[in-house]
């Protein structure tokens, strides 16, 4: 049984910490088991999270929300989570798929990733939407908190989406657009180094994708092709090699800067 702490849940939900130490001393929610001397909390406790976090955003109060029978919290978070998308209330969305993936529900999470991509420019679903959800789960995978199989459902749902983005964009000209060749040392980084290629090709670069692993002599061989002008290179506390135009990110922890070096190039 995959347990959790108070840092980990407010890293999941979105919520603050200091705000569940409160409901936690007022309410006593979220429960938890008190088997060690810190408390730890059951994935069933972070889904009911999940789900209050999605109704708080539409004003839910706490104390409301905790009469609601375990059925009905759910039906109300399907719900809000589909009309987050008019008031562009990021939070409940991003709540409303995390949910999803957890449960692997890949019938709500489509439909609602789908409603998404149809309302939402693509730069916004990008920054907003889809690098919250994947930084959520990726800072609590790497730590061994959330099951490979969730991981790997997540990213096989995105990775078959940027892929079909990228595919159905006018590829004319694009000899005369900067080239980015984007690589991994690891296949866990694959779903990052998407998000990658869908955010460079949205800002007009022409994308080159290399996600199997290569040894760090590969960044001299790819810069020394003419049709490659820049690099980037996902990697996990590794030493960088200095290469100029040679780009670089540790994927070990938080990924949520990941914009900010994309911009750079």
């Amino acid at each position: 049984m995959t347990l959790y702490t108070l840092t980990e849940l407010s890293k999941l939900s979105g919520i603050k910490a200091s705000r569940l130490r409160l409901w936690k001393s007022r309410y006593n929610f979220p429960k938890s088991l008190d088997i060690t001397e810190s408390r730890k909390y059951t994935e069933f406790e972070l889904l009911r999270l999940v789900n209050a976090a999605t109704l708080i955003s539409q004003g839910w109060r706490v104390s409301k929300i905790l009469k609601l029978s375990p059925e009905a919290l759910v039906q109300n978070a399907l719900m809000l989570s589909d009309i987050s998308l008019a008031k562009f209330r990021y939070g409940a969305i991003i709540n409303g798929l995390l949910r999803s993936v957890l449960e692997y529900d890949q019938v709500n999470f489509v439909n609602l990733y789908d409603a998404v991509r149809t309302r939402l420019d693509l730069a916004i679903q990008l920054e907003e939407i889809d690098l919250p959800l994947i930084n959520r789960m990726w800072v609590l995978w790497c730590s061994g908190k959330v099951q490979l199989m969730q991981y790997y459902y997540l990213r096989q749902l995105l990775i078959s989406t940027y892929t079909s983005q990228i595919r159905s964009t006018d590829s004319q000209n694009s000899s005369r657009l900067t080239s980015v060749a984007i690589y991994t040392l690891h296949e866990e980084d694959d779903l990052i180094a998407h998000f990658c290629a869908a955010w460079l090709h949205k800002a007009k670069f022409k994308v080159i994708l290399i996600t199997r692993p290569m040894p760090w002599t590969s960044p001299t061989h790819l810069r020394s092709n003419a049709d490659i002008d820049k690099v980037l290179c996902l990697h996990r506390a590794s030493p960088v090699p200095e290469i100029n135009d040679f780009f670089s990110f540790d994927t070990s922890g938080d990924i949520s800067e990941l914009i900010a070096l994309l911009s750079e190039l």
